[in-house]
């Protein structure tokens, strides 16, 4: 809240006034978009460099080509296995969350090492 006070304060703004645009003026990550871009960078090296994660990381996620050697769009394009589930719970566990947002980065991204 401050930080958007601050954005808002800044450009002599009202208080009731979107910060989004300033945001991209100024090149600020809002939150969630800083949360997505650390869980993507974290599941590049778990697929990239295991060394130098936790231990705890290295089983967590799988790659597709892993589970099963069907070439699908979705194996082709390096994602991870996602668990099936239908309940909140299980949306916001680690590896349902990670693997969603890896699937957003772009191929040429994740071919990166």
């Amino acid at each position: 809240m401050l930080h958007k006070l601050y954005v808002l304060c800044l450009f002599s703004s009202n208080k009731r006034e979107s910060t989004k645009i300033y945001n991209s003026l100024l090149e600020i990550l809002e939150l969630s978009n800083t949360y997505e871009r650390k869980m993507a960078l974290l599941a590049h090296k778990i697929k990239n460099d295991i060394r130098s994660i936790p231990t705890a990381f290295s089983s967590t996620l799988t790659p597709v080509t892993e589970i099963h050697n069907h070439n699908t769009r979705y194996a082709s394009n390096r994602n991870f296995y996602r668990i099936t589930t239908s309940t909140r719970h299980g949306q916001s566990k680690f590896q349902f969350s990670t693997s969603k947002i890896w699937e957003l980065v772009p191929l040429h991204l994740k071919n990166l090492s």
